[in-house]
């Protein structure tokens, strides 16, 4: 995970390293409390993340949207998506981290009308929330699979998060929009090209390039990446871009100017400013606080 940096009343907050695949689809950390004050951490990333609170407080932040977690509480991050947190000393969590085509392929018999992907790509402020009577048992359904004997396995992690979504839609926290979405198999077969042609190339990719790739019209193309992955095209090919200019910039000494050329932005003005809105910080100011 990637981190803002630093105001003078910030701290680091303890992160994961991604970097999953189909064959390492699943990552579980267990983040214990910490001395040092409050800490705030900013990311975007591919990955879902799923998080559950155990002891302590967090304060998320997603889009316009601003919510406190207690003890029981979820969260629920879509797949290149600015968000940030600042949590308590006391704070320890579960942070799930999913490699996205693991739910959007995940079809049960039992249970085909289910989306397992909507308490990721519905809107923020939609998100499943966990009431006060149901928190008890979402700790204990974590506490359970993280008290395995031995370090977790790739089968548990699954099992774990299966077992929690299930328990989202069972109790009706979810939400009526996640019924009857569940997108047929084949459908993420069919923008996959897209996907792939986002994480080969660094420059801009046009929604008809993308589309043709995908062998699907325009507008078919655009209403199923949305529907299937919670973020246009567009958004979800610059947000890839401006990862990997962050990532140029901390192991790099390239000049910002090559570095935006480099990934596809018209200038180091263009960087700026997406880096700015996605970041909350100038390209310079990530790269010397986060340089080596």
């Amino acid at each position: 995970m990637r981190k803002r940096p630093q105001r003078a009343d910030e701290s680091p907050l303890e992160h994961m390293v991604l970097g999953l695949s189909e064959r390492h689809p699943i990552q579980v950390a267990d983040q214990k409390p910490s001395s040092g004050g409050s800490s705030v951490s900013f990311d975007m990333h591919y990955e879902l993340e799923m998080g559950i609170v155990l002891e302590g407080t967090m304060t998320r932040y997603a889009g316009n949207t601003k919510r406190t977690c207690r003890p029981g509480d979820m969260w629920f991050c879509g797949m290149w998506e600015p968000h940030g947190c600042r949590s308590s000393d006391s704070c320890r969590r579960v942070v799930v981290v999913i490699w996205p085509p693991v739910l959007a392929d995940l079809r049960l018999p039992e249970a085909r009308d289910l989306n397992w992907m909507q308490p990721f790509i519905s809107p923020p402020r939609h998100r499943p929330t966990v009431p006060a009577r149901l928190r008890g048992e979402v700790i204990r359904l974590v506490r359970h699979h993280m008290r395995a004997p031995r370090r977790m396995t790739p089968a548990r992690k699954r099992l774990l998060v299966m077992e929690l979504l299930l328990f989202l839609f069972e109790n009706g926290l979810v939400g009526k929009a996640a019924r009857g979405l569940a997108p047929e198999p084949e459908r993420m077969v069919r923008i996959t090209p897209a996907i792939d042609l986002a994480f080969e190339r660094s420059d801009l990719i046009t929604n008809d390039e993308a589309a043709k790739a995908c062998s699907l019209s325009r507008d078919v193309f655009v209403r199923s990446f949305r529907g299937i992955m919670g973020v246009s095209f567009s958004k979800f090919a610059v947000r890839h871009r401006l990862s990997r200019a962050a990532e140029q910039l901390v192991k790099t000494d390239m000049p910002i100017k090559a570095v935006a050329r480099e990934w596809g932005f018209t200038d180091a003005s263009h960087l700026y400013r997406l880096f700015k809105q996605h970041y909350g910080c100038t390209p310079l100011a990530y790269r010397r606080a986060l340089s080596v």
